[in-house]
């Protein structure tokens, strides 16, 4: 138990850290060091692949709101949508890190490498790529990168509606 909460604390403050929201690290963060035994032990990484895809996509929800942090530090399209990119692709690979059925993670990474060519899920190459292909322009593609990572699949997600 012990060790997956400490996979989820650390997880959520590397999200935190690199999307620009804390500017603390895992030593400094009072999150870590202010909680008492009892608090602490109420900390769980979610165990069950409905709890991990919801944690996924509470991950991917926040990009809108980074974004607009971002925005107001002055950030370039091209880098806010690389950010909101990564903080996706971290969460996909996180959430899969924390799945028990490893089957299931192969299965999702066929389906991946025969969608993307890859079986971590798409590149940001790969978005751009495709954009270009569907004749979006230059700074348009950003935009749709930045809203696109913030959608999760209804299909995946229909499996978990009645938790």
């Amino acid at each position: 138990m012990f060790k997956k909460t400490a996979i989820h604390t650390v997880l959520i403050l590397s999200l935190s850290v690199l999307s620009g929201c804390s500017t603390v690290s895992v030593e400094q963060s009072k999150f870590t060091q202010g909680l008492d035994v009892t608090q602490a032990a109420s900390l769980q990484a979610p165990s069950t692949d409905c709890e991990i895809r919801k944690w996924y996509n509470y991950q991917v929800v926040a990009i809108p709101k980074i974004n607009q942090r971002w925005i107001a530090k002055n950030m370039t399209l091209r880098e806010r949508a690389k950010r909101a990119y990564e903080i996706r692709h971290q969460a996909r690979m996180n959430a899969r890190f924390m799945m028990s059925d490893q089957a299931k993670v192969k299965e999702l990474q066929a389906r991946d490498q025969i969608k993307y060519g890859n079986p971590n899920g798409p590149s940001f190459l790969y978005l751009v790529q495709k954009a270009q292909k569907k004749g979006v322009e230059d700074m348009s593609i950003y935009k749709k990168i930045i809203q696109s990572s913030s959608r999760t699949s209804p299909i995946y997600n229909g499996s978990c509606d009645k938790e």
